[in-house]
């Protein structure tokens, strides 16, 4: 590990600022600042956010929730909603999702050098600080991201499958039938959601590339 480089400040609204997925990120500490030690991400996000299921092969991440509510999936934990001060550890190789269920949530994410990279690869310049216009995820370019540092993408979120399960019986193969990274399932779930929806972006697109 390195060492810090120099002692440092950052006030509010200080911070390199990316828009991501949907999210306002601000980084606070970075690698370059710790000396590789470690990064620290300000994320504001609006309701219904997330992550597909995913787990980082080499990277460890905690989130603490400054406001706002977040579920999360982890491993084979059914839903966990957490809410202001609530703190959340994701060891490398865990599997885990994350939605947004407030109407908005500030969140600090504490994770590796490494994955800050993942971070920059799906940004980009914030034009202002406060949330980016609505536009579907370029999931080409996040792909390509996961791929280069080592997320690999599971699938659609559980919250997906399960609220989607009803809507699916008419379907073959039976999607209880399937496991998670089954593209079947993925196109069946877009199939049944609907254009223009976070979820019919993720499961759509899902749907289309070779997943681990």
């Amino acid at each position: 590990m390195g060492t810090a480089i120099q002692s440092c400040i950052l006030h509010a609204g200080e911070g390199e600022a990316l828009w991501s997925l949907g999210c306002l990120a601000t980084f606070k500490a970075t690698a370059e600042l710790t000396g590789s030690s470690f990064s620290l991400v300000d994320e504001i996000a609006p309701r219904s956010e997330g992550t597909p299921l995913h787990r980082h092969v080499d990277d460890d991440e905690s989130f603490f929730v400054i406001d706002g509510e977040l579920v999360f999936h982890l491993g084979e934990s059914g839903p966990i909603s957490t809410t202001s001060e609530a703190f959340v550890h994701i060891p490398k190789g865990v599997p885990y999702a994350f939605r947004v269920e407030s109407e908005h949530a500030r969140y600090l994410i504490l994770t590796t050098p490494h994955h800050e990279q993942f971070y920059r690869a799906i940004g980009t310049p914030a034009g202002r600080r406060e949330l980016p216009p609505d536009a579907p995820w370029n999931m080409e370019m996040v792909m390509a991201a996961a791929e280069r540092y080592d997320v690999e993408v599971l699938g659609a979120p559980p919250q997906l499958r399960a609220n989607r399960l009803s809507q699916t019986d008419h379907l073959e193969p039976s999607i209880q039938e399937l496991q998670p990274g089954d593209d079947r399932v993925e196109a069946a779930l877009a199939a049944v959601i609907g254009e223009g929806s976070l979820d019919a972006i993720i499961a759509g697109n899902l749907a289309q590339v070779a997943l681990h």
